[in-house]
């Protein structure tokens, strides 16, 4: 016999397993973000495979700009199934990183681990221009730390004419500092890393 365990709840996850207990189906309609949370995390502590499974359908067909971040810090917190999350991930890299950077505020509510897989991940939809200014963005408005994140941007996939004026246009010391192994790897024409270039967002078959 197995032994039982415990757990307190709010009464809206309480309300929401019990009817999923019932009819196994789950009303999540106007649940907020903190009981989707507490659900993913109970579906993950105790194996219940039918809660994933309606968790998953849920962030699947109401997925938008306004909950993806939470989506995705929720989900990689808790183990949902790795096809749901790049999902999530691919919702967040391919079209809508630039919406959700204004609309989150820099990306203040993920971590810098998360933020820098983001920022090396081959479906990122950004030109390397793009990203370049945008990490400098952070950099000069409240993310000193993220100045390491400049040592992910594929500047061999840059525009040349970019390439050849950025350096001089940089002002800010953070900036300068991350940059320094850049211009002794490349501005001096010494050998620096291949990456490949990005995937890019849509693409055109012509026969």
């Amino acid at each position: 016999m197995e032994e039982s365990q415990t757990f307190e709840a709010p009464a809206e996850v309480l309300d929401a397993l019990i009817e999923l207990a019932y009819t196994s189906k789950l009303n999540l309609t106007g649940v907020n973000m903190d009981t989707i949370g507490q659900l993913l995390r109970i579906a993950s502590n105790y194996g219940i495979k039918i809660l994933k499974q309606e968790l998953s359908c849920h962030i699947k067909s109401t997925l938008s700009l306004s909950n993806a971040l939470e989506f995705f810090n929720h989900a990689s917190e808790n183990s949902l199934c790795q096809k749901d999350i790049q999902l999530i991930r691919a919702y967040i890299l391919k079209k809508n990183f630039m919406a959700l950077n204004e609309q989150s505020n820099g990306f203040s509510n993920i971590s810098q681990q998360d933020l820098e897989s983001f920022i090396m991940d081959d479906n990122l939809g950004l030109k390397e221009e793009e990203l370049f200014n945008l990490i400098c963005g952070w950099v000069k408005n409240g993310y000193p730390g993220r100045a390491s994140l400049l040592n992910h941007v594929r500047y061999q996939n840059m525009n040349e004419d970019f390439k050849k004026n950025f350096v001089d246009s940089m002002d800010d010391v953070n900036v300068k500092n991350a940059m320094s192994p850049f211009k002794r790897r490349s501005l001096t024409n010494s050998k620096s890393i291949a990456l490949n270039p990005r995937n890019p967002n849509e693409m055109v078959l012509a026969i």
